[in-house]
């Protein structure tokens, strides 16, 4: 068995002979085949209604696996399954979205984290590492004024941040100085403004009325401080 499960999970592995494996008795052999880089999607279907859970999870986190054998693990009737789905970042954000509605209230916690850290990335990418000349609403600025810092608390990461040659964004999330979900809200806002989406007073005031619609305060200690 040993000698099949290393074939299972080699690169240079002949197709038919993965196509084998795949129904190979031990589960172990199985699921390193759905862990194959090289592994059909024709293969990874018949995976996904293999027996063990495991086997089920290691396809939904192969590259090759198709959407529409995504969005059927999305209904798997295994918790460890639509959990393993939800940890996911690499899952299409519509599934992503989908689980986060799970009944199961670990899958939908653990679905809403890992679209918060996509959210919280792509914002970063987008506003945190492009330099805009007389850019309107910078994330300090947007913290402020949505009271959520004060003046002094943003002075203070400023100064982080230049130091370390890192972006305001980037140094609030590794100094854990908010939630994350404070941060992605911010953050947003700061693009709607950026984008003309919104004014910057009518993005400033649906920030506050989010922040104060959350849960934040109740599940993190966080509450907004005054300027």
């Amino acid at each position: 068995m040993h000698k099949e499960y290393i074939q299972a999970g080699r690169p240079d592995t002949d197709l038919d002979e993965l196509a084998t494996l795949a129904k190979h008795s031990n589960s172990r052999v199985r699921r390193r085949v759905a862990e194959n880089p090289i592994c059909t999607s024709t293969i990874l279907d018949s995976l996904s209604q293999d027996s063990d859970p495991e086997v089920r999870i290691a396809v939904a986190r192969n590259a090759n696996t198709a959407k529409t054998i995504l969005e059927s693990l999305a209904n798997d009737e295994s918790v460890a399954v639509r959990f393993g789905l939800a940890s996911a970042h690499d899952l299409p954000i519509d599934i992503l979205e989908k689980l986060a509605k799970d009944d199961h209230p670990y899958i939908s916690s653990r679905a809403e984290r890992t679209l918060e850290g996509i959210y919280l990335e792509q914002a970063l990418k987008e506003i945190s590492f492009v330099h805009q000349p007389q850019e309107e609403a910078k994330l300090g600025d947007v913290l402020v004024k949505a009271e959520i810092m004060t003046y002094d608390q943003i002075k203070q990461y400023l100064e982080t941040a230049k130091a370390n040659g890192m972006p305001l964004g980037r140094t609030l999330v590794q100094a854990r100085a908010l939630p994350r979900s404070v941060i992605v809200l911010a953050l947003q806002t700061q693009l709607q403004v950026r984008k003309k989406i919104k004014s910057l007073d009518n993005a400033i005031n649906d920030l506050k009325h989010k922040i104060k619609n959350t849960q934040i305060m109740n599940s993190t200690g966080f509450t907004p401080s005054r300027t």
